[in-house]
């Protein structure tokens, strides 16, 4: 008798970037031998049984929104064992609660996604009203290196990051050196990089193969007389 291979049905509920809590899981649910079906959820007929749907042994969705909320609900009355996360569902939720303890990334989710995305820094040292990051993130750490996040070749240096306070993390020069060498690494040769001083003109920019990040918090200092923090 062949043993049952279990299989596992990961589903983003909304976000029009890959979205990495689905990513970090499915690499792990791999390692462990599991078949991975992956699907992106709009609206909540797309949830209703279809032909090929039985016999899933554990359903997970993430969502970003709380707008999504409801189709995260009617995904609860058809699949009551479903392990659902994100900011939208519920803040505290974190991957290592439910035994996930790799930090690798399955892109294969996201096969015509060509970037590497990540985040190299956490939290967020302002309250802006609107926004759930330093109440779920708390305050600013250190996440990744960037050559922790770019794929390597053969994939483009293209690097997307998510950080939402990157000038708020200490080792922000460093990562904006490194941003630098893997431009200038690149196999076509790019024009010189130009990089503003950050602690003073609150802006970069690489020309050649461009980066270019703004910041446009005027109250946040950051490295010396001028700083500005915010949006990357």
């Amino acid at each position: 008798m062949f043993p049952t291979v279990r299989r596992s049905l990961l589903l983003q509920l909304d976000g029009k970037l890959p979205n990495l809590a689905l990513m970090r899981l499915s690499a792990f649910l791999k390692q462990r031998g599991e078949a991975i079906e992956f699907r992106r959820i709009s609206s909540p007929l797309m949830l209703e049984h279809g032909l090929f749907d039985e016999g899933w042994t554990s359903v997970y969705a993430s969502l970003i929104f709380e707008r999504t909320r409801p189709i995260a609900e009617r995904l609860r009355q058809i699949y009551p064992g479903a392990i659902i996360g994100g900011t939208g569902w519920d803040r505290r939720t974190r991957l290592e609660q439910i035994g996930v303890t790799t930090q690798a990334l399955d892109y294969s989710l996201y096969p015509d996604y060509p970037h590497s995305i990540g985040f190299s820094q956490r939290g967020c040292r302002l309250r802006c009203p609107f926004c759930v990051v330093p109440d779920k993130e708390g305050r600013v750490t250190e996440e990744r290196a960037i050559e922790e996040i770019w794929r390597g070749d053969p994939y483009p240096r293209n690097v997307l990051l998510l950080d939402n306070d990157f000038l708020g993390a200490p080792q922000w020069r460093e990562r904006v050196e490194e941003l630098r060498a893997l431009c200038a690494n690149m196999t076509e040769t790019p024009a010189p990089p130009a990089i503003t001083d950050l602690s003073g003109g609150g802006e970069m920019r690489h020309h050649g193969r461009r980066f270019e990040a703004q910041w446009r918090f005027p109250h946040s200092r950051v490295g010396g007389p001028g700083a500005e923090g915010g949006r990357a």
